[in-house]
């Protein structure tokens, strides 16, 4: 069993083009759309900001109700942090782990532009932009997968509505937060597993930073760099690099 934490803002949806490149019938899957990020999702937090430890409570129930106690977990970028935080808590549980593209550190992130926007989205409250860009990103890359007829119409469209119904305060705040915070604790309860880290040559420096960190950090580890923008992953996965991840989580 794979648990699999999307990326914000985006919906697990998503985690369907990862499994068109793998044989289904040797792999159970679980993801959700953890509220306010993507899709049709109700603001659960009570401040009406995002809590790391809501999200990570939910995947617990989820685990709970669908009777699942082994299992390993995956997190792509700011859904790494989220992974890490569940593995670390449900240590016992977990058998491997993947890291693709995660963020730990704010150390890397301070000196960053994308830092500066987001300071100033969330000091000025402008959170419509962060959908204005999330919903822009996506029709790129929908875009391109349309064209070349990589996926079907339907799935495309239904995507991009999910999209467009992000909670824009909720995930300003929770991309905030995650520029803000140290998740490197958690390594300390994962470092007797098994742990696989990828992420890409061509993405963002702070990415890039971040994942040389885990490969520092980390001893019992596995590594993959990758070609590729670091919002690729999304929707336009690579096969052999899927094949990669999959196999070393299930086997």
């Amino acid at each position: 069993m794979i648990f699999a934490f999307p990326s914000s803002p985006h919906s697990g949806l998503y985690f369907l083009r990862i499994l068109n490149h793998y044989d289904l019938s040797k792999i159970k899957f679980i993801t959700f759309d953890l509220p306010g990020w993507a899709g049709y999702s109700e603001n659960i937090f009570q401040t009406g900001d995002f809590d790391i430890d809501e999200y990570v409570d939910i995947a617990k129930k989820i685990l709970i109700e669908h009777k699942i106690k082994d299992f390993s977990v995956m997190g792509y970028s700011f859904g790494g942090s989220l992974a890490l935080k569940l593995a670390s808590e449900a240590n016992c549980n977990v058998k491997k782990i993947a890291l693709i593209s995660t963020i730990i550190h704010p150390k890397f992130l301070q000196k960053h532009r994308l830092s500066g926007i987001v300071k100033v989205i969330n000091f000025t409250k402008s959170y419509f932009l962060l959908k204005l860009a999330a919903v822009k990103m996506t029709q790129h890359i929908i875009k391109g997968l349309s064209d070349s007829k990589e996926a079907s119409k339907e799935f495309l469209e239904i995507y991009l509505d999910m999209v467009k119904n992000i909670n824009s305060r909720v995930a300003s705040k929770a991309i905030y937060k995650f520029f803000k915070s140290d998740y490197s604790n958690y390594l300390n309860d994962i470092k007797d597993k098994k742990i696989l880290i990828i992420n890409s040559k061509d993405e963002y420096k702070i990415f890039r930073e971040q994942a040389d960190y885990l490969r520092r950090t980390l001893v019992n580890k596995t590594s993959i760099i990758t070609s590729g923008s670091h919002d690729d992953f999304i929707l336009k996965p690579k096969k052999e690099v899927v094949n990669k991840i999959i196999d070393f989580l299930i086997k």
